[in-house]
């Protein structure tokens, strides 16, 4: 249930998830849009966040997977690295929203 989430990713524009600096580079990509589709970004951005760790997700048990959500991973994982082809975590999840938009 996404509320348990998806409420805070939300309201806090994810500035509790991440550094300022990375919060700058995403806002970058949130507010580079037209008014009425910066919403549309920011849920985007979470739709990647959550495929980025959808490996860690799919066997676990419901608390395991709340706590990850509430604690977003921000170190590189082996599989970030061999997917995307980058450690830096903020671009890869920027690269998968982009996707989403075409």
């Amino acid at each position: 249930d996404p509320q348990f989430y998806a409420f805070r990713w939300i309201t806090l524009a994810l500035t509790q998830e991440f550094t300022l600096v990375d919060v700058v580079r995403l806002w970058d990509y949130l507010l580079a849009a037209e008014p009425l589709c910066v919403v549309e970004r920011l849920l985007r951005l979470c739709a990647s966040m959550l495929l980025r760790v959808k490996p860690m997700l799919v066997n676990a048990d419901f608390p395991t997977c709340v706590k990850l959500l509430q604690t977003y991973p921000l170190e590189p994982t082996e599989e970030l690295c061999e997917d995307a082809g980058s450690t830096d975590v903020v671009a890869v999840l920027l690269r998968g929203a982009f996707r989403m938009e075409t």
